[in-house]
């Protein structure tokens, strides 16, 4: 196993109460991340993980960002992703601004993006032309919106050529052995 993938809201929960939530904001690096780095290592495994949310630079005066972060297997936060669009009026998080790509387990090109964002063919769109061939979107959605979410993750994904996550294993296998042994062994 190269890589583990935790949902959104996994660390600390969705916020639904501004108290709680400016209290609870931790910083990246931090106390979470540190843990995860840990496991990290120990499991010698990249990971993504969810932080919700991670204080903002003003603190206390602007909300916490709703974050993800990619990290390696020696415990380097190797990318850090904030939602673009929250989803109002439900979340309160204060909106990240971009896009990022980063050189993951076995060379390959991830982003991340979480949840109300991968509802956008635009942020999918940047994440490709920025040249992610992995983009890892975590989301919070259950029950009824599920079915709803895989189906636009198929369409999103093919109008942008990358591939999401539930189709990594066919597509490594199918159509990248040959890139994927070459990528491995340099």
């Amino acid at each position: 196993m190269d890589l583990i993938v935790f949902p959104e809201y996994s660390t600390q929960g969705i916020m639904y109460d501004k108290a709680e939530m400016m209290e609870t904001a931790t910083t990246v690096p931090g106390p979470e991340t540190d843990l995860f780095a840990k496991a990290c290592i120990e499991n010698k495994v990249w990971g993504v993980f969810s932080l919700t949310g991670e204080r903002h630079e003003d603190h206390p005066k602007k909300h916490p960002y709703n974050t993800l972060v990619l990290m390696n297997d020696k415990g380097e936060i190797v990318q850090k992703y904030r939602k673009i669009l929250p989803w109002c009026p439900i979340e309160g998080w204060y909106p990240g601004d971009c896009t990022h790509v980063s050189v993951g387990p076995k060379g390959m090109k991830i982003s991340l993006i979480i949840c109300d964002d991968g509802n956008y063919p635009e942020i999918w769109r940047d994440c490709a032309m920025k040249g992610a061939e992995l983009v890892v979107r975590c989301q919070g959605y259950m029950y009824p919106a599920r079915d709803q979410q895989v189906c636009v993750a198929h369409f999103a994904s093919v109008e942008s050529s990358v591939v999401p996550p539930h189709h990594m294993r066919r597509w490594m296998r199918t159509r990248l052995s040959s890139w994927s042994s070459r990528r491995c062994s340099a």
